[in-house]
């Protein structure tokens, strides 16, 4: 089959004269005819370094690992490919940003393939003086979110962004707060999530469930914590909240929430204690973009093609804005 559709080319300049191509091209065919895969992959790549747009981590944004990166060159098709391309003339203010501190901001996003979970790790580097974060590679890896994983996740990226990150925003995760004192970095918990376990239940209509007065005070006094720096007003909030736990009429899920936050308390006031940074209290900027891959790739039937789609998704979209936290002493 080979040898006869070799034939039929070569005769192509002879007998018609519509189909005379270079001789160039007509090598290449033949060539991609032996080899499609090789000589697709050797063009894709050739292509894609003079169109791949600069990014202010330099090479260091692609990270090597477990990632796309691993068996996905720069563009992995012609639209995305003209995409960068449209991209590759817009430039990035890189100014000192390698020269300053940065914070990790990380999530998991879960998916099912065949009854199985996979968590892909979403991780963003967000520079101290800057108002956007901007993405790396995600890692897609089978099983629960867990601290096992999220070591495997850190590791894909490079040593160089590695050594300019000062603190890590999460969602609390288990073991969130020992993967940070591992890598010496600032931990900062993000307060959407401690709250929004207070407040289920307490939609728009103001019904009234089982505590709710008891309920609304300990979110009162947190609110307190999470945000005021005066020593009296933070005694009395934690003599609210014990006060409060203590009760019999207290659910267990409140006072599993409280005994937590009393414990952890330090872990959700980084961002004052360390104002210099200006750390986000969320991860709502990751979230939010978890939100958009969904949707980008909820065709996606394998995790091969959705590790591709989501590498892509990011890559293009390169950041998110994330202000921080403006400090504004008591």
């Amino acid at each position: 089959m080979y040898g006869h559709t070799t034939r039929e080319i070569s005769l192509l300049p002879r007998e018609y004269q519509s189909f005379r191509q270079a001789s160039q091209t007509m090598r290449y065919l033949q060539t991609y005819l032996a080899h499609p895969q090789e000589t697709a992959r050797e063009k894709t790549q050739t292509h894609c370094r003079s169109t791949s747009p600069p990014h202010p981590f330099g090479e260091a944004y692609h990270c090597p690992g477990t990632t796309a990166s691993s068996f996905l060159p720069k563009c992995h098709c012609p639209e995305i490919c003209k995409r960068h391309a449209r991209h590759s003339k817009q430039t990035y203010p890189v100014g000192s940003l390698p020269h300053r501190p940065c914070a990790l901001l990380g999530d998991g996003l879960y998916f099912k393939f065949k009854r199985k979970e996979w968590v892909m790790y979403l991780m963003a580097v967000k520079p101290v003086r800057g108002r956007k974060a901007y993405f790396l590679d995600p890692v897609l890896l089978e099983g629960r979110e867990c601290y096992e994983r999220w070591i495997q996740a850190i590791a894909t990226i490079s040593l160089a962004v590695k050594k300019r990150i000062k603190a890590f925003v999460s969602d609390g995760f288990r073991g969130s707060q020992l993967l940070s004192e591992q890598n010496q970095w600032l931990h900062q918990r993000c307060h959407f999530h401690l709250l929004a376990n207070l407040v289920r239940g307490k939609g728009k209509r103001q019904y009234r469930i089982r505590s709710s007065r008891l309920r609304n005070k300990i979110l009162e006094a947190m609110k307190v914590i999470l945000r005021y720096q005066d020593t009296r007003g933070l005694w009395r909030a934690r003599k609210t909240i014990r006060s409060m736990i203590g009760r019999q009429m207290c659910p267990p899920y409140i006072r599993k929430q409280a005994l937590e936050f009393l414990e952890r308390e330090h872990d959700f006031r980084t961002y004052l204690k360390h104002p210099e940074f200006n750390l986000p209290t969320t991860t709502n900027a990751v979230e939010s973009t978890g939100r958009m891959i969904r949707r980008a790739t909820r065709t996606a039937r394998t995790p091969k093609s959705l590790l591709l789609r989501a590498a892509a998704f990011l890559r293009l979209k390169k950041f998110v804005v994330c202000n921080g936290h403006i400090h504004q002493p008591n």
